[in-house]
């Protein structure tokens, strides 16, 4: 595998952390689902890219294993199909107090651009369907390598744009994973990145405070 996408979110978190967004509180929530939810930071960086933070709405949920997972799912479609990687986040990171890499949220592209932009949630097109399927076609049976419900949830409409966001539950089914060519690769590769995509910020800055004073 070649791990562009992952070398982007590396190369971009890098950029992006000589912002200081320390003294920043979180917007409202631009996103709500059942286990997460996404709230605004605003534009960041002399490329004002906009950032988002998703937060665990559940006291069992980690962003650290949110992280983890994200960026393998999000690793493979970018490697397998390239057409693909413009459509799913710009980036993710892991925003954390003082120097541990435990987390306290995930940090992401804010694609609603601080809900400016209208988002829906819709069934993939046609088009990126086949895509999934010809890309993983070398690992089996589409109808086994994925995940119906997974699939229902991980695109979304943004003003006539489809982009590809989510991805709890993980578009694969759980059972084939291991089944699937570089897979588990892509998931050593994200566990052995997070201490470079790690965004430190004060303990008890603003910013920290604001996202602890959402913690379920």
């Amino acid at each position: 595998m070649t791990y562009t996408y992952l070398n982007t979110c590396i190369n971009t978190i890098s950029s992006l952390r000589e912002s200081n967004i320390a003294d920043r509180t979180i917007g409202e929530a631009v996103g709500v689902g059942c286990r997460f939810e996404m709230r605004s930071l605003g534009r960041i960086g002399l490329d004002g890219v906009y950032v988002g933070l998703r937060t665990p709405r559940q006291p069992r949920h980690t962003s650290l294993i949110r992280l983890m997972h994200d960026l393998t799912i999000a690793n493979i479609i970018a490697d397998r199909v390239p057409k693909l990687a413009s459509r799913l986040p710009y980036f993710m990171g892991l925003l954390a107090t003082g120097n541990t890499d435990k987390g306290i949220a995930v940090i992401t592209e804010d694609a609603t651009e601080g809900g400016t932009k209208s988002h829906q949630p819709r069934l993939p097109a046609d088009e990126t369907m086949a895509l999934l399927e010809d890309g993983f076609l070398e690992d089996g049976d589409p109808a086994d390598i994925f995940s119906t419900e997974g699939l229902s949830r991980i695109a979304f409409d943004v003003e006539g744009e489809e982009r590809l966001l989510n991805f709890l539950p993980s578009p694969f089914n759980p059972d084939m994973l291991g089944k699937i060519s570089g897979y588990r690769e892509a998931e050593a590769a994200a566990i052995d990145s997070i201490p470079t995509l790690v965004w430190p910020v004060r303990p008890h800055s603003p910013l920290a405070e604001s996202v602890r004073r959402l913690a379920p």
